[in-house]
């Protein structure tokens, strides 16, 4: 009774009851645009993804971004330049029906690994640890989940290691790059939805994300970066404190490029 009240309610206010526009995911939806840049668009998710939504935002001024960048890419290491175009390449994927495909940034300790990562957060999101960038201390399906929302922007993990076993990177590796997950069954019967995504993917690690058993259809997709000889930045202290404070206006200016055309 109680639901065929509300149903009632809700029909005879029909035109009185306000519409939101709500969306569970980003990236390209459609014919609406890009989420989360359409305006009045509401998260309506999964609650454990809200932070993860919310983070990407524009923080500071897009012209200090800017700057500050193009110093980066005009005096810093190649791999700069390399992650920057691999983060704004995210969203892109889809346009062209192309295939996910992951960078990886390996080296030891100070090798500058998650600096870049946050350079590549911060053209979209919040580049602060846990904000818009993860870890890999998650299962293949949280990894699946993961690659699903943010579907169009750059997926980022960091910390490779993390993962125990060499077959477990070689299965999360072809997992994710092939851009859609693993059917599986429900609790009450049938299969769930099966995500998908077209995206970029960085991480970083302490080793090489491949070997000579690795799977051909993975390799293929994959770039791989010797952070140990070449230090991507001068100054990392300071990028950081720069990015977090100066955030998320390039992406927005990207996707809004690629619409008008």
């Amino acid at each position: 009774y109680l639901v065929r009240y509300l149903t009632d309610v809700e029909n005879l206010n029909i035109d009185e009851i306000e519409e939101i526009k709500s969306v569970g995911r980003l990236g390209w939806i459609g014919n609406y645009g890009f989420s989360p840049y359409v305006k009045d668009l509401v998260f309506d998710g999964d609650a454990n993804f809200k932070n993860f939504f919310e983070s990407v935002s524009e923080k500071g001024k897009g012209e200090t971004w800017i700057e500050f960048v193009k110093d980066i890419r005009s005096s810093d290491s190649i791999i700069s330049r390399i992650i920057l175009a691999a983060s704004f390449s995210s969203v892109l994927i889809e346009l062209c029906n192309a295939l996910p495909f992951f960078v990886h940034l390996w080296g030891g300790t100070e090798a500058g690994k998650t600096v870049g990562l946050m350079l590549a957060a911060s053209v979209w999101a919040d580049p602060s640890m846990g904000a818009y960038i993860h870890t890999f201390n998650s299962t293949q399906v949280g990894q699946e989940v993961s690659a699903t929302f943010v579907n169009s922007l750059p997926l980022i993990l960091d910390e490779l290691q993390i993962i125990g076993e060499r077959k477990d990177f070689d299965r999360m590796i072809y997992s994710l790059s092939e851009g859609v997950g693993k059917t599986r069954g429900s609790k009450t019967g049938g299969l769930q939805k099966v995500g998908s995504w077209k995206n970029c993917i960085l991480t970083t690690g302490e080793q090489p994300i491949t070997n000579g058993s690795s799977m051909s259809g993975a390799i293929n997709r994959i770039i791989e970066i010797d952070c140990k000889s070449e230090t991507p930045f001068r100054d990392p202290v300071h990028v950081v404190d720069v990015l977090k404070k100066n955030h998320g206006h390039a992406g927005r200016q990207f996707v809004e490029r690629l619409s008008d055309t």
